[in-house]
């Protein structure tokens, strides 16, 4: 039987299943049997022929040709059954509180099934509020995937001593631990740092270690975003693996980079730090995205925002309510409650305005206005100030990888998107500089490449490197995201197994199931074993692929053609059911 012929009769099977499902609505898929796939169990093992049988939400047997009965059976031949991606690193909290986005259709419909929140030193509720709350209405509500939820440092430390930008006393640091302590026991599984961003970043080594000591006490774990993921990054990487050996617990250095053109290559060095850490005992791990664009690259903005506005402007320009602190606040809290926390920090300190741009999601409505093209035309009607912007963007310009790494993603001119600025540059006769104030007065949009596809691919081979999309759960169709929020389990899939055949299949698996599993704590969780909860994934090999991009983020992936969590169907024939199978996991409650 051809392959075409083959896919066609079982299409036609999903859809006579998907049917009964769909006219059975009390049916809840408790008791299921898929048929005649290929096992990657998620602990590395290799692929081979198994079915695998649901009841209750949890898996029951494991085998080939299983003769059992089930209400509803599936036929997986030709496909690979995996357990569930669980996402190490994810912003989903404030999707998940939204009852219209809870769903989380971009996550289920790329294999995840569970994602860890709480990241960057941000507890993953509102400044004021906790983790019993949230926990009450993500349950009240529903939610698509399941959830871990980690203590935030940062946050942690501003209930505790308040928006200090100084380094804490050891009185002080004691209050923070004790923060974190009373978090944990309303079942966080550890905690996590943002060392980049404030507060965290004036916090001491120290002050992170007394904070940190807590966690070891419930076997939980640090996760943490770096203080420097460029020109520091390995004395970053060597102060987080401190802080792992000194607390006492297992660490994960997030969405490791080297960023900067001048960083690239470092990856090897990266790596040699952590293996000789782990061969010493030390339990240090890392995750991963498969993108060389971070968020704030996405976008690019070669003439900035604060240079051609004042900061009365932005407040007139960025506000889509009238722009007291109190209305900001509010507002924030309606585009992502974490970074909603974020912003009430920096109010706090009187510093408000450089965050509202990134919390109300406005850059990008900003730039498409005429006052922006024209507050930009005013400074070239004059010489010395044209002057000072051409300067100002050639140092934004060189500040993240220069012309050659910053491509072109939207213009009237089809012919120019996917050019790199300095190309255009060459092509028109122009500095870098004047031709990126050129496009941008023509309407053109830009993504800067910060990081370098042989480091990613150096990283994506390390055994104990983990995925994280860094995501969130968006609007669909609406606002500036990166594409990671939507395909990064497939792309990862896509790219490096299937294409580049960096990893193989069975690795790829273990490295978004079982590691992140061992990492977390999840004993029940992770892998394709009786017992084990039903959080399963069903890919197509020949099609799974993600499809958003930097131009167009707003699209499903491919070829995950079932998901369940918890036993329910959350993905049918590839298509994502709206069910809210996931639950509100709390290590407290194991």
């Amino acid at each position: 039987m051809s392959r075409s012929c083959r896919r066609w009769l079982l299409r036609g099977s999903y859809s006579f299943c998907f049917l009964l499902l769909a006219m059975i609505p009390t049916v809840r898929a408790q008791d299921l049997l898929l048929q005649g796939g290929t096992l990657v169990d998620g602990t590395g093992s290799p692929p081979r022929p198994a079915d695998v049988l649901i009841r209750d939400g949890r898996i029951v047997a494991v085998g080939a040709n299983l003769d059992a009965a089930a209400s509803d059976i599936i036929n997986i031949g030709g496909l690979v059954v995996a357990p569930g991606f669980i996402d190490l690193h994810s912003h989903a909290e404030a999707g998940l509180s939204d009852p219209y986005l809870s769903a989380a259709r971009n996550n289920v419909t790329q294999g995840i099934t569970t994602v860890v929140v709480g990241q960057d030193g941000l507890h993953g509720w509102p400044l004021g509020s906790s983790l019993t709350e949230q926990t009450a209405l993500w349950r009240r509500q529903g939610v698509g995937t399941n959830v871990v939820p980690l203590a935030g440092q940062g946050i942690a430390r501003i209930e505790s001593i308040g928006p200090s930008r100084e380094e804490a006393t050891a009185e002080q640091a004691a209050k923070v631990g004790a923060r974190v302590e009373s978090v944990l026991a309303e079942g966080a599984w550890g905690i996590s740092t943002g060392l980049g961003y404030f507060p965290g970043r004036n916090s001491s080594t120290e002050e992170i270690i007394a904070a940190t000591r807590p966690v070891a006490h419930v076997d939980g774990f640090y996760i943490t975003h770096l203080r420097d993921q460029g020109d520091g990054l390995l004395e970053s990487i060597d102060e987080a693996i401190r802080i792992c050996r000194e607390a006492g617990v297992r660490c994960v250095i997030t969405h490791i980079k080297t960023a900067g053109a001048r960083n690239w290559g470092k990856a090897d060095e990266a790596i040699a730090r952590i293996k000789a850490a782990r061969a010493e005992g030390v339990p240090v791990y890392a995750d991963l995205y498969p993108y060389r664009v971070s968020d704030n690259g996405i976008d690019f903005t070669p003439v900035p925002l604060r240079f051609v506005f004042s900061r009365e402007d932005v407040a007139t320009l960025f506000s889509p309510v009238e722009l007291t602190p109190d209305a900001a606040v509010r507002w924030s809290y309606r585009v992502d409650p974490a970074l909603h926390s974020r912003y009430r920090l920096e109010t706090l300190v009187k510093q408000p305005w450089p965050l509202v741009a990134e919390l109300i999601g406005a850059s990008d409505r900003v730039r498409r206005e005429r006052a922006y093209r024209y507050a930009i035309r005013e400074c070239l009607e004059d010489e010395s100030r044209t002057a000072a912007l051409l300067e100002r963007v050639d140092a934004h310009i060189g500040g993240t990888e220069g012309a050659a790494h910053i491509q072109i993603t939207r213009h009237p001119d089809p012919a120019l998107v996917g050019l790199p600025l300095a190309d255009a540059a060459s092509q028109r006769g122009a500095s870098a500089a004047r031709t990126a104030v050129d496009l941008t007065l023509e309407g053109a949009a830009f993504t800067s490449f910060q990081m370098a596809e042989e480091d990613i691919v150096s990283f994506t081979r390390e055994p104990f490197v983990a995925v994280g999309t860094d995501g969130r759960v968006p609007e669909y169709g609406f606002g500036t995201v990166h594409p990671r929020s939507y395909g990064t389990f497939t792309r990862r899939l896509r790219r490096y197994v299937f294409d580049r055949k960096v990893i193989d299949l069975a690795e790829a698996i273990r490295t978004s199931t079982g590691l992140p599993a061992e990492i977390v704590g999840l004993e029940d969780r992770g892998l394709v074993r009786e017992g084990f909860w039903a959080d399963l994934v069903v890919l197509d090999p020949d099609d799974v692929r993600d499809r958003a991009s930097y131009s167009e983020p707003h699209r499903y992936s491919e070829g995950i053609e079932w998901v369940i969590v918890n036993g329910e169907i959350v993905v049918g024939e590839g298509k994502p059911t709206g069910r809210k199978a996931g639950r509100v996991l709390l290590k407290t409650e194991l």
